[in-house]
């Protein structure tokens, strides 16, 4: 579960919930089980002043060494749209991010899911910076999302609706509508 900042709380959950309990046929508790079935796609597009986007973001800016940050294309948090003009680092984000990690080898996640996970996360902070307009720039995000999610760049663009690059940078869209998208591909893959 992954959560944010916002002004009145400094630890919110964008997920809904509900927690269904299962009973017996005594009326004792059986079980229970939570359904996930939300998550506040706003929040891939930007933040407001104050806030903090999902946590996870800033924890792998923060926690990732040299290495890691060049194995997966990460900048500094300004120079991604959707976490700008919010709350940037804190203390505990480079703690959090070693014991994330932890967590994935204790619930042993193998290498490649862990580089996966990591791999998605930068992904989707590039696709917040994707804009329509052709440039040089433009092109090197689809690049780096194309290899960070191990798709070639026609499949991209096949996500954002077209099979021709410069319809894509001549056309518009919904940025949170084509974020999801992306990680569609990835996790359909």
């Amino acid at each position: 579960m992954s959560f944010l900042k916002v002004l009145f709380n400094s630890n919110s959950s964008r997920f809904s919930k509900v927690l269904k309990l299962q009973y017996n046929r005594n009326y004792r508790v059986d079980g229970a089980h939570i359904e996930i079935y939300g998550l506040d796609l706003s929040r891939l597009a930007g933040v407001n002043p104050g806030e903090r986007n999902f946590h996870v973001f800033y924890e792998l800016l923060q926690g990732t060494n040299s290495e890691e940050r060049r194995k997966y294309e990460l900048h500094s948090v300004g120079k991604y749209n959707c976490l700008r003009g919010g709350e940037n680092m804190n203390l505990t984000d480079r703690k959090n991010f070693d014991r994330l990690k932890l967590a994935f080898i204790f619930l042993e996640f193998d290498t490649l899911e862990i580089n996966s996970i990591f791999s998605i996360l930068s992904a989707i902070l590039l696709i917040g910076n994707l804009q329509c307009e052709e440039s040089s720039a433009q092109k090197e995000i689809i690049l780096l999302v194309a290899k960070l999610l191990l798709v070639d760049q026609q499949s991209i663009f096949s996500v954002l609706g077209t099979s021709e690059p410069r319809k894509f940078f001549k056309g518009s869209l919904k940025k949170e509508k084509v974020q999801l998208k992306f990680i569609h591909l990835k996790i359909n893959r």
